[in-house]
């Protein structure tokens, strides 16, 4: 990863990101001098310089783990339903999922295959003085989506509890995906204040490659501008260099709200997951929780620690195969639906382009999709259509002049359409394993047309365990027999690679 970043600033009213640059260690900092900056306005600070000389003088650590094993106290969790934050009941401890572990940059770490989370044993801090480091290698990343949450997270506003936590997360409310970002709230002031760098050259780190990030509140409160707020003195650092910094006579930038760790009988610490995002999937090592505000000194010494060059790799599973899951995709894809970084696609969102199935001829579409084993309903969906579609025109199928849609069916045996008429479906999953096999699938949809009436012979094939699954379904069309009907791959909450099609 290349060690310069420059920062920009962007502020915004209430909910604003405040983008910011760094000091100098080893030269003196040249202050630019104090601006008022306008909504939207970005200002440019000095780049971060190299790494502050090493303090291997560490204070003792209120917490550390080290992923070497599963007998640190950290159980997996789930999300048991989705919804606001005042609902406790939300996420539950699952002791039958194992943690699983391989190499990271400091002996092992800890993988988490995006279908759930971990809580680590940590209880409040109640001080304004800490920092938190961990390195982290995510394989996906969504808005909000959480790596760190912690603080009083499940607490009921609308019964006057207090709502506090800091979640490392991904934005992007600029056109740039940033992360990492630093988003906390403390309701019992009403602060939404959050933290980050969007770099021209780089606004992400630590997605499919190694990157520490640590986290200093030091302690000094402070008042951040005209709001009168106050907010406590940061430093956020990126592989062992300040990257961020706010303090006394930096009014433009967010510091972290007050009392975020203190204990207001809520307080919980995931990694991974939370009550409404998309989950975190990827490595996480070498976590650690200072009630002290560490030096530029000391996190360099944290840095040192590591080899982000280390290689990394999905943990082999013997017992259970169907947990793994595989992230490597195919270079020789003809085009793809979805973002392989969060495997997140809202449906209709993205469409294939639409292929015709002629009266007497026969259509083949491969592709693998990879889902996030949610819901049945996460994966590939193919429209029945009378409307031939380029998804390279620019605009949805459904906004195509004289769009005519039949209907639509999906992966899950499950259809709706007026155009759609006596539809049948013969599949060979089992109903317990179709999530997990939709994970990871390589899927081939052979139709056949005669007349109004098609069939399409699939054959699903999990890329994890090798098990193949045959699908067919059986419909009659309101289409006429000289009608033109064409088939088009969209989907819901999946990355698809359209691989052939013939």
């Amino acid at each position: 990863m290349k060690k310069r970043l420059l920062a920009l600033l962007l502020c915004v009213s209430m909910l604003a990101v405040t983008l910011v640059g760094c000091g100098r260690k080893e030269e003196p900092v040249v202050e630019p001098d104090p601006v008022v900056v306008e909504d939207t306005t970005p200002v440019v600070f000095p780049e971060p310089d190299t790494m502050a000389s090493i303090d291997s003088n560490l204070p003792a650590p209120a917490y550390h783990f080290t992923f070497e094993d599963n007998n640190e106290g950290i159980v997996a969790v789930v999300r048991t339903e989705t919804g606001p934050h005042n609902l406790p009941n939300g996420i539950a401890e699952d002791h039958g999922i194992p943690l699983l572990f391989t190499d990271g940059p400091v002996g092992k770490a800890l993988y988490l295959d995006g279908t759930h989370g971990v809580r680590l044993p940590i209880n409040a801090l109640n001080t304004n003085t800490y920092s938190i480091s961990f390195w982290v290698n995510a394989d996906r990343l969504s808005q909000f989506g959480p790596a760190l949450q912690i603080g009083n997270i499940a607490g009921d506003e609308s019964a006057d509890e207090v709502v506090t936590w800091l979640n490392f997360t991904q934005v992007d409310f600029t056109g740039e995906r940033v992360f990492p970002t630093i988003w906390n709230r403390h309701s019992g002031n009403g602060q939404w204040p959050w933290l980050n760098v969007l770099g021209i050259e780089e606004s992400i780190h630590g997605r499919r490659e190694w990157a520490m990030f640590t986290l200093v509140a030091r302690g000094d409160t402070y008042i951040f501008g005209e709001t009168g707020e106050p907010r406590i003195a940061t430093d956020l650092y990126i592989n062992g260099v300040r990257v961020f910094y706010a303090e006394e006579g930096h009014f433009e930038y967010h510091g972290l709200a007050p009392d975020l760790m203190n204990d207001y009988g809520n307080f919980d610490a995931l990694f991974g997951l939370n009550y409404w995002d998309e989950l975190f999937k990827g490595y996480v090592d070498d976590f650690y929780i200072f009630t002290d505000a560490l030096t530029a000194g000391q996190v360099a010494y944290l840095y040192s620690l590591g080899d982000p060059t280390v290689e990394t790799a999905v943990p082999e599973i013997e017992d259970d195969p169907v947990a793994q899951v595989i992230t490597n995709f195919d270079p020789n894809a003809l085009y793809t639906l979805g973002d392989p970084d969060t495997e997140v696609m809202g449906f209709w969102s993205q469409h294939s382009n639409a292929y015709a199935l002629a009266d007497g001829g026969t259509l083949s579409i491969k592709f693998n999709n990879y889902g996030r084993g949610f819901n049945n309903w996460d994966g590939y969906v193919f429209v029945v259509t009378g409307t031939p579609y380029d998804k390279d025109s620019g605009h949805p199928i459904h906004e195509t002049e004289g769009f005519l849609e039949y209907g639509v069916i999906r992966g899950d045996a499950f259809h709706w359409g007026d155009g759609l008429l006596e539809v049948g479906y013969e599949f060979s999953w089992d109903w317990d394993d179709f999530r997990d096999i939709m994970k990871n699938a390589q899927v081939t949809l052979n139709f056949s047309r005669s007349g109004s009436d098609f069939t399409m012979n699939g054959l699903v094939v999990d890329l994890v365990t090798g098990n193949e699954y045959t699908y067919v379904v059986t419909a009659k069309t309101a289409a006429g027999a000289g009608d033109p009907l064409f088939i088009a791959l969209t989907g819901e909450k999946m990355f698809v690679e359209i691989l052939s099609v013939d």
